[in-house]
């Protein structure tokens, strides 16, 4: 089965966050130790959409706009500029935590507004010089052009938070999701093609998402479109180089399919799954070598034909 990862990149940061954590390694434990981080991650509100959603904190503006400050040459605005520089650094670092990191813009903005307040009513006392009025008046329209792009961004892109239900679990850290929240994320990133039941076990929903922890990314796994294998084929044929891939071994040939994962399953069942798959799908098995037939799956294979030859010895 073949899919094309989405980095879920302000997930993984959450993810790397809180592995690094010992408090919230702490608070899981038991038999679901290693998933229960990725459960918990994924459980959280988040935006997955790779858009510009105002995340950014207002430091980096202000920095840009602190240096036109200081090229004022007045006292009253250089000291202005340093104490706010001086608050901006340390809100900014206390709220960058994954729990905190959403209200960084909402803590700074009466400080911004402040600030704005006061460059206006400095920059009119000293209209005379023109140097004064022209680099405060560019401090000024960086702070407007961050707040625009930032702040209001930070509301619109709202509608694209959202949290994810596991519903089922394959193995080597994949997950079947129900997404909860972000209505208009397929708008963004394109309607998405449905999963076939062999890889989830029951029918696709428009909110259901298949999720991989890649080593150590947290990515969404969707279906390619027909337009993107042709590009890769044509591709392919014109720099005749091959293309890298990951696999999960999430199945293999001795499990095929989601109906092959049961655990304790009768050799006879999984005889037939294994025939059954053969005969649905020969091009997939035509690209498996007798090499590849035992490795990785070595063990699995000779167990089942060991089964085979005990079954018919019997």
């Amino acid at each position: 089965y073949i899919f094309r990862p989405h980095v879920m990149s302000h997930r993984s940061w959450i993810y790397h966050k809180f592995a690094k954590d010992p408090r919230k390694l702490a608070q899981v434990t038991g038999k679901d130790s290693m998933n229960g981080m990725i459960k918990k991650i994924l459980s959280l509100e988040c935006i997955d959409v790779d858009v510009n959603t105002g995340r950014h904190s207002p430091l980096f503006a202000w920095m840009i706009s602190s240096g036109f400050l200081s090229c004022t040459g007045d006292g009253a605005l250089v000291t202005m500029m340093l104490v706010t520089s001086f608050f901006m650094c340390i809100i900014t670092y206390s709220l960058n935590t994954p729990e905190r990191y959403n209200y960084i813009r909402v803590m700074l903005l009466p400080l911004r507004i402040v600030v704005c307040i006061g460059i206006v009513l400095q920059t009119n006392s000293l209209t005379h010089y023109i140097s004064v009025v022209v680099f405060s008046t560019l401090s000024i329209l960086v702070l407007i052009i961050d707040f625009i792009f930032g702040d209001l961004f930070l509301i619109w892109a709202y509608r694209f938070q959202c949290s994810y239900k596991v519903l089922d679990q394959l193995p080597e850290r994949v997950f079947l999701c129900s997404r909860q929240g972000a209505a208009h994320l397929d708008d963004v990133l394109g309607q998405r093609l449905g999963i076939t039941t062999e890889v989830i076990g029951c029918a696709w929903d428009s909110r259901s998402s298949l999720i991989a922890d890649l080593g150590g990314l947290i990515c969404e796994l969707r279906r390619p479109r027909l337009p993107e294998l042709y590009a890769l084929l044509q591709e392919f044929q014109e720099n005749q180089e091959d293309y890298g891939f990951l696999s999960v071994k999430c199945f293999s040939t001795d499990r095929p399919n989601f109906d092959s994962l049961e655990q304790d399953i009768p050799i006879r069942d999984l005889n037939r799954i294994i025939e059954n798959h053969r005969r649905n799908h020969p091009w997939t098995w035509k690209m498996v070598s007798k090499r590849d037939m035992k490795f990785p799956e070595k063990k699995g294979v000779e167990m089942l034909e060991m089964k085979k030859q005990l079954m018919k010895d019997g």
